[in-house]
């Protein structure tokens, strides 16, 4: 599963990192609100995907300490049924629990943050509460925050795992 999971972490973090240098330059100031609306939900979806693979590498690799910290943040729900924000907070207890990688973590303090805004930004669209004036701006900083995700320690140290 984490071999597979991981190998296919790698896959959608190329995939995303292509679409993301499409993306960029036909989302500026003047797009039509269908465009950057439809890139932004895409984005999304995509970036939602990368949460849930790297939780499954993660949940492989921290072994007996996944079901406790899944468990914590979850309230009974499996982890592919997480939201974003679930998913974020299981990387971030299993991390802190070293669970992911022993020897030291690998989500520093600028990640976090990171992690933190891709949520939050992520969930103000999804709730609507992005104004279309500033749709193509927050659409272009959701986008360089996912290119950002996508090459943090912790996706990088995930797709590369081959437990």
């Amino acid at each position: 599963m984490s071999v597979r999971a991981a190998a296919e972490l790698e896959l959608v973090r190329h995939e995303v990192l292509a679409d993301i240098e499409r993306w960029l330059p036909e989302v500026g100031p003047d797009v039509r609100s269908t465009l950057w609306h439809g890139v932004f939900m895409k984005a999304a979806k995509q970036t939602d995907r990368l949460f849930q693979l790297c939780v499954d590498v993660a949940i492989h690799l921290a072994g007996p300490a996944a079901p406790e910290a899944v468990a914590i943040v979850s309230r009974g729900k499996p982890s592919e049924r997480l939201t974003m924000g679930e998913r974020m907070d299981v990387l971030k207890t299993l991390d802190r629990q070293r669970a992911i990688a022993v020897e030291r973590k690998i989500i520093g303090k600028t990640d976090r943050q990171l992690l933190e805004d891709l949520t939050i930004l992520r969930n103000n669209f999804a709730h609507g509460s992005i104004p279309s004036g500033e749709g193509p701006e927050q659409t272009q900083r959701f986008l360089e925050l996912a290119r950002q995700f996508c090459e943090t320690q912790l996706v990088q140290t995930l797709a590369k795992a081959h437990v």
